[in-house]
């Protein structure tokens, strides 16, 4: 279970932290209308290896309006997920 203290690091530290990262590091075209995320693989017909085990396989977790009709003043998104994990890790990333 995410401690109140893990929770607090990541939403008040490391994630606004990281978004003004991604703003200096990231040269982007910006988006005409509605960025809508494309479909990706369902975790219904991932094959549970380590690479597809619902790390790439988000496609069942996405917000429903990011894939259509999409999002409004966005040219990047980032979704944040909070789930138990072993050992001192604090938070790590890995591409939908």
């Amino acid at each position: 279970m995410i401690t109140p203290e893990k929770r607090d690091y990541l939403v008040n530290d490391l994630i606004p932290t990281t978004v003004q990262w991604l703003r200096q590091a990231l040269s982007v075209r910006p988006v005409q209308g509605r960025l809508a995320l494309p479909q990706v693989m369902s975790s219904a017909v991932c094959d549970g290896s380590l690479f597809y085990n619902g790390f790439v396989c988000c496609d069942d977790q996405m917000i429903p309006e990011h894939k259509s009709p999409g999002v409004a003043n966005a040219d990047y998104v980032m979704h944040v997920t909070m789930r138990p994990i072993r050992g001192s890790i604090v938070a790590w990333a890995f591409p939908c």
